[in-house]
């Protein structure tokens, strides 16, 4: 790459005030592009890659853009995502409160409670071939509002049965 200065004042050869003010005053470069007389506080990158340098290692700050890729893994403050093993949203303590994918599978984990009381929600615990749905609190807890066993009836075992208006069925 060829520099070329064109200097429109004569330097005085003694870098004195006068000559530096004249020297940025009157100085143009050509050969180099545009980023080459931009300040270091305000260098704007508008197009071109980046390759193989840490954004924001001394001074973070915010990231603006429509896609964030990464080709190993995408790690925050709450979130951490590695290909197969899985991923992680955290809270404002770092504690995981939900995982999935560990060890490459399919699987989620909550560590926490889950509400899901959408208005006019539908909620549907469906696991399909072997899987099946498991209920166990720590602690006695109510099921409210329910029909048990209205699609696929099963056997229900328990210590007692408890009927505010009445039970039918088969014999007793």
């Amino acid at each position: 790459m060829t520099v070329v200065v064109a200097h429109s004042t004569a330097a005085d050869g003694t870098f004195s005030a006068t000559g530096k003010a004249a020297w940025d005053a009157n100085h143009t470069l050509t050969g180099v592009g545009t980023m080459a007389e931009q300040n270091a506080n305000a260098v704007a990158i508008t197009g071109g890659t980046i390759n193989g340098a840490t954004v924001g290692a001394t001074t973070a700050a915010a990231v603006t853009g429509t896609t964030i890729t990464a080709s190993t893994a995408y790690k925050g403050t709450y979130y951490d995502a590695n290909t197969s093993a899985g991923g992680s949203l955290r809270n404002l303590s770092g504690a995981a409160c939900f995982q999935w994918g560990a060890g490459g599978g399919t699987n989620c984990t909550v560590d926490g409670s889950i509400n899901m009381n959408g208005a006019n929600a539908h909620i549907d615990m469906s696991p399909t071939g072997t899987g099946h749905v498991s209920i166990n609190p720590t602690a006695v807890g109510d099921l409210d509002n329910m029909v048990i066993g209205a699609t696929t009836p099963k056997a229900i075992t328990g210590t007692t049965i408890i009927a505010t208006v009445g039970i039918s069925g088969g014999a007793f």
